[in-house]
């Protein structure tokens, strides 16, 4: 339907400054630096009369840097007029406005009264987006590190970015730890290029990434319980999971033995060799549901497989609920962040060493202790956040009890 006469004459060209078209287009970048208007108290204007005039000066019609914007209730009998008025013939509204020290007249373009709407109308939103910009990192983890625009990804069904799931895998990891304080890790969820380097070598771990994960591990050879981790291949992401006693695999497609999983067997028998855990001989398919065709949701399926591993009361995901647990995840985030932001505790106080030295050397389990330093010859060579543990002033302590309060 076209436009009418009266939205063509109020309504200004969709790149004016302040103008709806230009609040549509604002990005989160731009708002952080954006200068809005002074807003005047309420009860700024005192008296107004419409007119047939028609202003031509641009300070009738656009938002000038000296301008101050009346408040959303001085206009709002005025904005219910307007089309009333248009009708009747007038163009323009002649306005009284007092303020602290001035009374002053000025007759306005009936298009700037829309723009005067526009910056009432998205005033908070912008201040929010200035204090709280998604072109920032992410707080309150120890290497997870992604701007927070990348959470868009949660909102759709078909891909989620892989730093957002190493995100929310470190706060499961510090979740953990908060039900089980001043103990050292039970479970461990192995990085994405513990799988990647074994497609690219042909089943064969190799450097001193690798050789740095398997010290990790026989660093805790006495409190592991569990180890996962996800892997993708083709664009697909198959989820695993070892509990000392077994060692499945989880696939929302429902595929069988394949390369794929042959390689992660091989693999895995490689990392664990030599460690003080039970070594194993075969793969196994896990109950998981499928995914409807078309989806993307392999990637959360399998997350929420693993969660429901460690957890028996995590509610079953089904390719159904798929988005309720995207949208679990995203609030989960956007909650941990944003009590991260907020801490009053300096970030150097939120992580204690959880590792003392390999069990090459440390043979009683008592010697093992989270409140024990890192061993100097005890080289990680890439960054875990599993060698630290969350200190009483870590945000996780908040999250969790406001995690609890909203019945989560």
């Amino acid at each position: 339907m076209p436009a009418s006469l009266f939205d063509v004459y109020i309504t200004s060209l969709h790149s004016t400054r302040y103008s709806s078209g230009f609040f549509t287009d604002l990005t989160f970048a731009n708002a952080a630096s954006l200068n809005m208007p002074k807003e005047l108290p309420e009860g700024s204007i005192t008296n107004w009369v419409f007119t047939s005039d028609t202003p031509d000066e641009d300070c009738a019609r656009y938002i000038t840097p000296i301008d101050a914007v009346p408040a959303a209730s001085d206009l709002c009998p005025i904005m219910n007029k307007l089309k009333e008025e248009y009708n009747s013939a007038s163009c323009s509204v002649s306005l009284t406005i007092k303020t602290c020290d001035q009374v002053q007249n000025v007759m306005l373009h009936f298009a700037k009264l829309r723009l005067y709407t526009a910056i009432n109308n998205n005033r908070e939103a912008v201040a929010l987006s200035a204090g709280y910009c998604v072109t920032s990192a992410a707080l309150g983890f120890y290497t997870a590190d992604f701007p927070l625009w990348k959470l868009g990804t949660l909102l759709a069904e078909n891909y989620v970015d892989e730093d957002i799931m190493s995100g929310f895998t470190e706060l499961l990891y510090f979740r953990s730890a908060v039900s089980s304080p001043f103990e050292d890790p039970t479970h461990l969820f192995l990085p994405t290029f513990f799988m990647n380097n074994a497609f690219n070598h042909n089943c064969h771990l190799t450097g001193s990434n690798v050789k740095a994960l398997q010290d990790h591990i026989s660093a805790l050879p006495f409190t592991i319980r569990t180890i996962s981790f996800l892997a993708c291949i083709d664009r697909h992401y198959t989820a695993y999971f070892y509990n000392q006693i077994s060692f499945q695999y989880g696939d929302t497609l429902g595929g069988g033995q394949t390369t794929a999983t042959e390689t992660a067997l091989k693999a895995f028998q490689q990392l664990i060799e030599g460690i003080n855990l039970p070594q194993t001989t075969s793969l196994v398919q896990g109950n998981v549901l499928l995914q409807g065709p078309h989806s993307g949701s392999c990637r959360i399926g399998g997350l929420a497989w693993i969660e429901k591993q460690n957890d028996s009361s995590v509610p079953v995901w089904t390719n159904e609920m798929s988005g309720v647990f995207r949208d679990c995840y995203l609030s989960d985030l956007l909650i941990f962040d944003m009590i991260s932001r907020n801490s009053q505790n300096p970030q150097n106080s939120w992580f204690t060493p959880c590792l003392a030295c390999p069990c090459t050397t440390a043979h009683n389990p008592q010697s093992i202790k989270m409140s024990d330093q890192l061993d100097v010859g005890f080289n990680i060579n890439y960054e875990d956040y599993k060698i630290v543990a969350p200190t009483v002033l870590h945000p996780i302590y908040e999250f969790s009890t406001t995690h609890e309060a909203l019945g989560k």
